[in-house]
């Protein structure tokens, strides 16, 4: 008897919450389908192309600041953007869908025909009478909460983003102060920060788990509340929480689950080759086995190979050269600022060219004058030098740069902690 005055109590208010909305906003979600399908159409066509742009600016970026965290950076932005992009296909997918069931419901007014709904034995038939209404009303408003979803989902990603990055940088920040001194205390307090904001991730997935816990909420209440400025919680907290007291938890955290396990998949099949991760449908056993000895060709060396996001530090025009001379091109970036440094005592002495020598077939190239260089609409700049190599003969060679032996400490301690002095690039010269 409870049961029913509670579902009868929950139907009044729906029906007296009905009441009060507006006509124009009745109206709006009655025909917001156009709408929908005009912003997942553009929306699925502007975001299939972002990737592309989003790698490029994170990799200049990277190479400006020389950000922490970078690989962090690309996979979550990625998976921002392909969040968006899969969302609103899936929302296109089902807004089809809906529209093919009120195509077919206008077409064939009278509903199912039973005669036409009967089964053999042992098939059974759920659907022997009615229309497509109670099913077109469940898809329109599947769509209404996928597409919801997605941009909240992006959104919250964005926030947390920021989060991230404000935590990198004040923990880069303090070793960089912490440097020479006992840093124990600093590893503890950055640890802790850490793992606050896996909880404070964990806490918003969870529709505020954490902040329901009576004692326990009042110790995380500070971090929380600092960590809500950051991400601007206020400006979609009343959507999140409207959100999560009426959906149902079961079949949304199913529904989610499987939507980001084909989200992460699709990101993972975007970044892999940036990030030198194996494809996870190749199965060959020697797949890093393929010479003995001989340094690989990578295509990020050579530049009429690689567009310049995907270039190497250290590149030169082809594999094979048809001329007497090699053009070695070397980009600036940020993390060679403290070798530059430790290379002169004085900054009239402190050059990017300082910190590079040449050599090929490991005969090292003395004097090579290099030229200082800046690429076309990129924010590639650096240093270039041709080098002679008309005493080279015909066929394949090594083109080895390295950082040469300085008598400064700090910059002999900068060397071994970098763990990688020089760069193999094999080619061929081919001159009649």
């Amino acid at each position: 008897m409870n049961t029913e005055n509670s579902k009868e109590t929950i139907a009044e208010k729906e029906n007296l919450a009905e009441a009060d909305v507006p006509s124009w906003l009745k109206n709006l979600q009655e025909n917001s389908w156009e709408l929908e399908l005009l912003i997942s159409g553009g929306a699925v066509f502007t975001l299939i192309q972002l990737p592309a742009f989003f790698f490029s600016w994170i990799t200049s970026v990277r190479m400006l600041t020389s950000l922490p965290g970078f690989s962090v950076y690309l996979i979550l932005g990625i998976f921002g953007i392909k969040i968006l992009t899969n969302g609103f296909i899936l929302h296109l997918i089902l807004r089809a869908y809906w529209l093919a069931m009120v195509c077919l419901n206008f077409v064939f007014p009278s509903g199912i025909r039973k005669k036409a709904g009967k089964l053999a034995f042992p098939f059974r038939n759920r659907h022997v009478e009615g229309d497509l209404r109670d099913l077109i009303m469940r898809v329109d408003k599947i769509c209404g909460l996928v597409i919801f979803s997605s941009i909240s989902s992006a959104i919250l990603l964005l926030a947390n983003l920021m989060l991230m990055g404000l935590l990198i940088f004040l923990i880069s920040a303090l070793e960089t102060i912490s440097s020479g001194l006992v840093v124990e205390p600093l590893n503890y307090f950055m640890l802790t920060l850490v793992w606050l904001m896996v909880l404070y991730i964990a806490d918003l997935l969870s529709f505020g788990f954490f902040r329901k816990l009576k004692y326990f909420a009042v110790i995380i209440y500070p971090v929380f509340f600092l960590y809500d400025a950051i991400t601007f919680r206020r400006f979609y907290e009343r959507p999140l929480v409207f959100f999560g007291s009426n959906v149902k938890k079961g079949s949304f955290y199913l529904g989610a689950g499987i939507f980001a396990a084909f989200t992460i998949f699709t990101v993972y099949g975007t970044v892999f080759r940036t990030l030198a991760w194996k494809n996870p449908f190749d199965f060959r056993e020697y797949r890093f086995a393929m010479t003995p000895d001989n340094p690989g060709m990578n295509f990020r060396h050579y530049a009429d190979e690689a567009d310049w996001p995907d270039r190497q530090i250290v590149f030169i025009p082809t594999k094979i050269i048809q001329n007497n001379f090699l053009m070695v091109n070397v980009t600036y970036v940020k993390g060679m600022d403290p070798l530059i440094f430790a290379s002169a005592k004085s900054d009239s002495m402190r050059f990017l060219n300082n910190i590079l020598e040449i050599s090929i077939n490991d005969s090292v190239y003395k004097n090579v004058r290099w030229y200082s260089r800046w690429e076309k609409e990129t924010d590639h700049i650096g240093v270039s030098a041709a080098i002679p190599i008309g005493h080279l003969p015909n066929g394949p060679h090594l083109l080895q740069v390295a950082c040469p032996d300085l008598p400064d400490e700090k910059y002999r301690k900068l060397i071994k902690e970098s763990g990688r002095t020089f760069f193999e690039i094999p080619f061929w010269k081919d001159v009649f």
